[in-house]
């Protein structure tokens, strides 16, 4: 059994040396044109959430509570507001009421439309007799106050007073630092990679060639993450700089194999395409077991850690033997040695 699936991977990587041969370009240019593709549709649509609920589980108490709350008054949850500005009131009041009107052509999109110069109440009382000005203002802060409001009403003690003061600064400073870690330690893990494998291979073409595959693991993570609205949040962002300490071992290992023999068919004859395909394989079903927790934060870091090392694998199979296929076809053109 075990020696026929040898055969069989064998056999396919056979298989794959004649396409990487005949179609090496082809390969590259997919791969670039689908990358780019990914980087404009990620750079258009992605967000990361802030939401720091969100990272707990939807079966407890109060995520239960919320969520029925949600869709008991859904009037009050993920709205949009449009602002109307116009040289005179019959201009913004027309305008306003025709968005009303097409909005409300189209409840699968805006089940909830709400227009307040055609609410009879507050047609009626003029929002509570507060002048504009005031209401603006009153508004804004009610919003910003919101999330220590509600903290403050599940607590009207001093104790629940100081936490929400506690709240507001920790808040800011939580996410301030998230982010900036995120940043610290893409940059960081980058630079190091780069200059070990400048030092270590001593070739500034081997150090691109092995690069390039976690180069574009990282744009499909990106892009198949938002395809997939899968969201980015404080837990998992950390998945992307991981990838690059991770995945960069796929690449060397081809790398330096084909430094000894010399040629793309002979590496993907030898045990390293299969030895690399294990060793990803179990790194990948290591951290995905953290999707199976229950905690989601750390589900969503161990799907993002098993689609981004996936990823690198498939683009060190496929596009790293095109690109050494098409340098050894450049080198039996070049007449005399030459280093790459």
């Amino acid at each position: 059994m075990i020696r026929r699936g040898a055969n069989l991977f064998r056999r396919s990587v056979g298989h794959w040396v004649d396409f990487a041969r005949r179609g090496a370009w082809a390969i590259i240019a997919a791969a670039i044109l689908s990358a780019g593709a990914g980087l404009y549709y990620a750079a258009a649509h992605l967000a990361i959430s802030t939401d720091t609920t969100d990272l707990l589980s939807k079966t407890l108490p109060f995520r239960h509570d919320f969520d029925v709350l949600k869709k008991a008054f859904p009037q009050l949850h993920d709205n949009i507001v449009i602002v109307i500005d116009g040289d005179n009131a019959d201009v913004v009041a027309n305008t306003s009421a025709e968005i009303a009107i097409r909005l409300r052509k189209q409840p699968d999109l805006f089940p909830y439309v709400f227009d307040p110069a055609d609410d009879p109440f507050f047609t009626r009382n003029g929002f509570l007799y507060l002048d504009i000005d005031t209401l603006g203002n009153l508004s804004d802060r009610l919003a910003k106050a919101q999330p220590l409001l509600a903290s403050l009403a599940n607590d009207p003690t001093l104790r629940g007073f100081f936490g929400v003061l506690g709240l507001a600064s920790d808040g800011i400073a939580s996410g301030d630092a998230v982010v900036q870690s995120f940043e610290e330690a893409g940059i960081y893990s980058a630079i190091g990679i780069v200059l070990l494998l400048l030092v270590v291979m001593r070739n500034a073409v081997d150090t691109v060639f092995v690069l390039v595959p976690l180069g574009l693991a990282a744009v499909f993570t990106i892009a198949l993450m938002v395809l997939c609205r899968l969201p980015f949040n404080f837990a998992n962002i950390i998945a992307l700089p991981l990838l690059l300490c991770l995945g960069v071992g796929y690449g060397i290992y081809f790398v330096l194999r084909h430094r000894a023999v010399a040629d793309m068919a002979t590496v993907l004859a030898t045990n390293t395409p299969r030895a690399v395909l294990f060793s990803a394989l179990t790194t990948m079903c290591s951290f995905g077991t953290l999707a199976i927790s229950r905690h989601r934060g750390t589900q969503s870091m161990g799907i993002l850690l098993f689609l981004s090392l996936t990823l690198a694998l498939v683009c060190t199979l496929i596009v790293l033997p095109a690109m050494q296929q098409l340098r050894e076809r450049r080198t039996r053109r070049t007449p005399g040695p030459r280093n790459f």
